[in-house]
């Protein structure tokens, strides 16, 4: 059983997509982006990678 839920990935989505619009070069945006997907990607197998990564406005990631 999925311990996330949609609005959870879109809520974490929405705080690393203002990160990733800052690029404050101290905080590793891109690699907590990365570690949550595969953390999603565990916890549900519907979860899409590649959609959580553009919400997070890494469009190239």
């Amino acid at each position: 059983m999925a311990i996330f839920e949609r609005r959870h990935y879109q809520v974490i989505a929405k705080i690393i997509e203002s990160v990733w619009n800052d690029r404050d070069p101290g905080i590793e945006s891109e690699a907590i982006a990365h570690k949550l997907a595969d953390r999603f990607s565990q916890d549900n197998p519907n979860f899409s990678r590649e959609r959580f990564l553009k919400a997070c406005g890494m469009e190239d990631a």
